[in-house]
């Protein structure tokens, strides 16, 4: 096995710093991408920059496929440095009023940037362990910045679809790779719905090699990310005061409306899922308002809601594909 996962990488020019033809870095909107992270046992991203990588992907039931991970460069998130200057160039033009909404708007953005990714750091994706990292694999599905979640459901916020995109398209503030794979390569050939496996391979600047094995989407992501908030957030919930119940709400919130969408055999197990779901939410949106004594039970049921969203979404066969 190992034999022919480093073969197929060889031939997506993974292991190799030379430039190959054929392997674009371009985005498509119509393409998923796998967005994969390295960060360190503080949730903090490791520099990567001179490491070289490829994703192999196999479809639960088609052919396997080796894509070389693009590098893509840090970016500043800047969202304070906005702020200012936000605020400094309102005032150059005289508008005070627009200076303060400039820097309200910068220190949002802060806000939400702290929450979504300082707080914390694994949010969206599937994690593995490797040597004394962690490996984050997103998987961003066409449309995921336009998609609207939670319309009608107790709860839901007018901003759900920014978050969902937010979620989804974190970079943690730092380097990461990225590789664009067509439909067909990640979809069961059977049943036509999203569903795979796939194990992420490293060539590091010494040379050498590391393997991250066991990613599976869409299985995986949820059983982690729906686990990190179980064991995480909702550990202890009689010691939980009104703050920290009500962040956990919105979380729990923001993450099940970014949960791709599923693929069932049978509409009965559809059904159940989706009324778990509101439940959830509904659960969440107490968890929210409660003080005092509420805010136990409140938890309690909140997280046992998020338990049964967990064991229907194992009933799925995969997720919808983008048509």
């Amino acid at each position: 096995m190992r034999k022919v996962i480093v073969g197929a990488l060889l031939m997506a020019g993974a292991l190799t710093l030379a430039p190959r033809a054929g392997v674009t870095a371009d985005a498509s909107g119509d393409a998923t991408e796998i967005r994969v992270f390295v960060l360190d046992k503080t949730g903090s991203p490791v520099d990567v920059k001179n490491w070289t990588g490829a994703v192999d992907v196999m479809p639960v039931r088609g052919q396997r496929k080796a894509f070389k991970l693009e590098p893509v460069a840090a970016k500043a998130e800047g969202a304070k440095e906005g702020a200012k200057e936000g605020a400094k160039e309102a005032a150059k033009e005289g508008a005070k009023e627009s200076a303060k909404e400039g820097a309200k708007e910068g220190y949002r953005d802060e806000k939400d940037r702290t929450w979504s990714e300082s707080k914390d750091p694994m949010l969206c994706g599937q994690v593995k362990e490797l040597d004394d990292w962690y490996v984050e694999m997103v998987v961003l599905r066409p449309g995921a910045s336009t998609r609207k979640g939670g319309e009608g459901t107790p709860g839901a916020r007018e901003d759900d679809a920014k978050t969902w995109g937010k979620g989804f398209r974190h970079t943690h503030g730092a380097g990461y790779f990225k590789a664009h794979v067509d439909e067909a390569t990640i979809k069961d050939t059977k049943t036509g719905v999203v569903n795979f496996k796939s194990t992420v391979v490293f060539t590091l600047p010494n040379g050498d090699t590391k393997y991250v094995k066991g990613f599976a989407y869409p299985e995986g992501v949820i059983e982690d990310v729906l686990g990190r908030i179980l064991d995480k957030d909702l550990k202890d919930t009689s010691k939980m005061d009104h703050e920290q119940a009500a962040m956990s709400a919105r979380k729990i919130q923001n993450v099940l409306h970014s949960l791709p969408p599923l693929a069932f055999k049978d509409a009965e197990d559809r059904q159940e899922f989706e009324k778990a779901k509101q439940e959830c939410m509904a659960a969440c949106h107490r968890m929210e308002q409660a003080s005092g004594k509420e805010i136990g039970d409140a938890a309690d049921k909140c997280k046992s809601t998020l338990k049964d969203v967990r064991s229907q979404a194992k009933d799925a066969e995969g997720a919808l594909t983008a048509d």
